[in-house]
């Protein structure tokens, strides 16, 4: 079919309201996309692509938790706008939401700009475009063209879909298309097509994956003959020649694309264990009675949830779709297009009835098989628009409309950040909160109410209701047997090639086009370089010179140097992560505890140190004080447990003072203790907190997040993000023991200065003492964020410090060298002198390019 053909076939110029509602809603999403978006999931994106541009892969950051293809399709994109404005100007850290992203969860401090988001939202928009004229064209061949236009009404007018793509920037909708197009192609008989397109959904999101029994049962439904002859023997053999071929061509269309993206299956445990490590319940399931305001002890957000339960669930509804696939086998006489997209439809609602949590943009997963399905029999179309006005009631109501314009506020100036911050406090925790509370109801139970409707097939009650169906029959359109015949009077089986196949070998090959540009090989071209030229010691002075490269590479960057005179050479220790998931925390998510050892691990290994990273649980943390052995102890659960520090036993301080050094988030040390029922925790108090230092550095905490706003001189060197007070340390405190202050300071009150980060000497060891824990996650505070503040303390050994600190920071443009000069302060006293030298990349990407240790052997 020419280009021409094709348009015309369209018949849109025929048809003004229909091009009018398309119209309205490109118009729409063009306004919308850009001034809005889900910071805390856009952010993911975000990183992503910087990630990527830079030459760490897609996930060398430990962020993107997805499976690879959809960041194939936009990150080309992404390389043309970096390539002009650079990927600097795509967003920008605004420490005015550092607050509300900590306490809430629901933003992110990093803010994609305009141009990011609209250029995220193109292929969606794109997407969503093409697959409505197609399923409008379909209906139209079937039905007519009133049925046609109906179908383009219930896409055009949908909130769901233009919610989560055009202003939250999901990407759901696509794998509901997938799921569509696949089911459109098996129904054709185009078997090997049918299978790429079901692969193309699981490289989405995993999901697509346990609809493949389905699949191969609707496969055998539509081969296998009705009546077969002869001997069982040879009905067998007859029965499993007209489905092996078939089956075949479904599983090598599959397999192709998994072959051609082979890469990320080296990333598959990563991304499993990110779904589905923890699960939550809530959302538009049945779950989210537990949200309703009036209920005794009322769910402020998500409750845990058992993952083992999660699995359970989930495979039960695979047992459910196979009976679907079973019923269809049973019924292939009647099996028109009309039942296999409705069957469809049904697994779907199966699945994610399943989910013990579902968010509503999963719903994007089963609108377009909805819509298809109202078009060709009528059904489900009041139940698809109800169900989705109750998912975009729930995201709306989770976030509030405010909450999604912070890329207006901070590009556009056309409302102000403080405005939006104003409104969403007084949303999540001010006088709306109980309205809040009781919309979150609404929308997540009627979305279930209505998953549940999409399951009850059509009765006299349904029927009387039903304004689709009235609509449909007073064009006389409803009870006809549904097929798909062309233009030509053939079959639509007809195994000659298609628009539909030619279309679908465009978008793989743009995707494996994406798929070379994402490669960390590809990009290796654009990442910044940096080197020492010299050092020269003058032994008069005491002072150590250095001379300085850096390479801006393929886009403008923003450099870090940073050199100081350290007590001690280097850092051998093994590093222990405390962890014990049956002792309390306070102060810190347990997730974050759990994901935090893999960004920490990721951020050490760039920056080529070599010690080794695990976790270990209460006993083990027991057994490394016990033996007073040098190591690094990264405890962030803000609880010690009772096998190392109670009323009576104190394993910590001993051990800090052998040499020890000791990362401790959460609340403020030595005041808790647990035993490993989780139920039991004992507050120590102050005097537990002096044994382990020396001296009490805290002895209260605020009971809301307080971020701290001003740098030190150490937190602008090594720009640490970690900004929380909430439980931190007098400021005056650690200056009369002589701490060093490695955070930012603020005030809790007129009188209470605190620091977010602080090392204390501890005999011969150190505690490095956060002033709160693991809050939500993507936050300056979240498990990344402290994972990158961590690791940098490690390598340049500040909490060693015996001296002055010289640091630089270069803005290089595009393609730009920079040679600079530093010096810095040596310690006259120490035989040994020990300098360290680290050069970082701070902006866009947090990455390390060069971190050196001199010593006065080598001079």
């Amino acid at each position: 079919m020419s280009r021409r053909m094709f348009f015309k076939s369209l018949n849109l110029r025929e048809n003004r309201t229909d091009a009018l509602m398309l119209s309205l809603r490109v118009i729409f999403a063009c306004i919308l996309a850009p001034l809005t978006s889900w910071t805390y999931d856009v952010y993911v994106f975000y990183t992503a692509a910087t990630g990527v541009l830079y030459g760490e892969g897609l996930y060398g950051t430990n962020v993107y938790g997805y499976p690879p293809l959809w960041a194939f399709v936009f990150i080309p994109l992404f390389y043309v706008v970096s390539s002009i404005s650079g990927p600097m100007s795509l967003a920008r850290l605004d420490l005015q939401l550092s607050d509300i992203a900590a306490s809430t969860g629901m933003v992110n401090a990093y803010v994609t700009s305009p141009v990011f988001n609209i250029v995220l939202k193109l292929p969606l928009l794109i997407a969503d475009i093409a697959v409505a004229l197609y399923l409008r064209k379909i209906v139209r061949e079937i039905k007519g063209p009133r049925a046609g236009t109906y179908v383009l009404f219930l896409w055009c007018l949908n909130p769901s879909t233009f919610v989560t793509s055009f202003v939250q920037g999901q990407f759901d909708l696509l794998v509901g298309i997938s799921l569509v197009l696949s089911v459109i192609a098996l129904y054709r008989r185009d078997y090997f097509f049918s299978g790429i397109w079901i692969a193309i959904g699981t490289l989405l999101k995993i999901i697509p994956v346990m609809l493949i029994p389905l699949y191969l049962l609707f496969i055998i439904a539509r081969e296998l003959p009705e009546e077969l002859e002869g001997s069982l023997v040879s009905r067998l053999k007859q029965g499993f020649q007209k489905i092996f071929r078939p089956i075949v061509g479904f599983i090598i269309g599959g397999c192709l694309i998994a072959l051609l993206f082979i890469f990320p299956l080296f990333h598959l445990f990563f991304i499993l264990r990110y779904r589905f490590e923890t699960a939550y319940t809530g959302g538009l399931s049945v779950w989210s009675i537990l949200r309703f305001p009036a209920l005794p002890g009322s769910i402020e957000g998500s409750i845990s949830f058992s993952s083992s339960i999660s699995y359970i669930l989930i495979g039960f509804a695979v047992v459910l779709i196979v009976l679907i696939g079973l019923y269809a086998i049973r019924s292939r006489s009647s099996l028109d297009f009309a039942r296999i997209i409705s069957l469809q439809t049904t697994a779907i609602a199966v699945l994610l009835l399943s989910f013990p949590l579902v968010q509503p943009q999963y719903i994007c997963w089963l609108i377009p098989s909805a819509i298809l399905t109202t078009g060709v029999s009528g059904r489900l179309g009041s139940r698809t628009i109800l169900l989705s006005c109750f998912a975009t009631l729930f995201i709306i109501s989770l976030l509030s409309i405010a909450a999604f314009f912070y890329p207006a506020a901070l590009f556009t100036g056309l409302v102000s950040v403080d405005q939006l911050n104003s409104w969403n406090f007084m949303y999540w925790s001010g006088p709306l909160s109980a309205l809040r509370e009781y919309l979150l109801f609404v929308g997540g139970f009627g979305g279930f109410l209505f998953l549940v409707l999409l399951l009850i097939p059509d009765n006299s009650f349904t029927r009387k209701y039903s304004f689709v169906r009235k609509f449909l029959a007073e064009s006389g359109q409803t009870g006809v047997k549904i097929e798909l015949p062309t233009k030509q009077g053939k079959s639509i089986t007809t195994r000659k090639v298609k628009p539909f196949h030619i279309y679908t070998i465009m978008v793989v090959l743009l995707v494996v086009l994406g798929q070379v540009i994402a490669s960390p090989q590809y990009n290796l071209v654009n990442t910044p370089t940096a080197s020492v030229d010299s050092y020269n010691y003058n032994s008069i002075s005491n002072t150590l010179n250095m001379t300085y490269d850096l390479s801006s590479g393929a886009y403008m960057n923003e450099i870090n140097v940073i050199m100081c005179s350290v007590s001690q050479q280097g850092l051998s220790q093994s590093i222990y992560i405390y962890y014990d998931d049956a002792h309390s925390s306070i102060g810190s998510r347990r997730s974050g505890i759990l994901s935090f050892g893999d960004h920490l691990g990721a951020d050490l290994q760039r920056a080529g140190f070599d010690s080794s990273i695990a976790y270990v649980d209460a006993r083990g943390l027991r057994d490394v004080f016990l033996t007073l052995e040098p190591a690094i102890v990264i405890a962030i659960s803000g609880v010690f447990p009772d096998t190392v520090l109670t009323n009576t036993t104190d394993l910590v301080g001993p051990w800090l003072r052998s040499g020890g050094i000791l990362f401790w988030a959460g609340a403020t040390i030595g005041y808790y203790s647990s035993s490993a029922d989780q139920a039991s925790v004992a507050r120590l108090g102050p005097l537990r907190q002096e044994s382990i230092l020396g001296f009490v550095a805290s002895s209260n905490y605020s009971r809301i997040p307080i971020s701290a706003e001003s740098d030190t001189t150490l937190s602008s060197a090594l720009s640490l993000r970690y900004n929380q007070i909430q439980w931190g340390y007098s400021l005056a405190a650690l200056q009369q023991h002589n701490a060093t202050i490695l955070g930012k300071v603020g005030y809790v009150n007129e009188t209470d200065q605190r620091c977010s980060i602080a090392s204390i000497g501890v005999g011969s060891g150190y505690a490095v003492l956060f002033g709160g824990g693991i809050t939500n996650s993507f936050s300056v505070s979240a498990e990344d964020a402290m994972s990158t503040d961590i690791s940098r303390i490690l390598i340049t050994r500040v909490m060693y410090l015996n001296s002055n600190v010289s640091y630089e920071h270069v803005m290089l443009e595009a393609g730009a060298h920079y040679t600079g000069s530093m010096s810095v302060q040596t310690n006259s006293q120490s035989s040994d002198i020990y300098v360290t030298v680290v050069v970082f990349q701070d902006v866009p990407l947090q990455r390390y390019l060069l971190a050196e240790h001199w010593t006065s052997s080598s001079s």
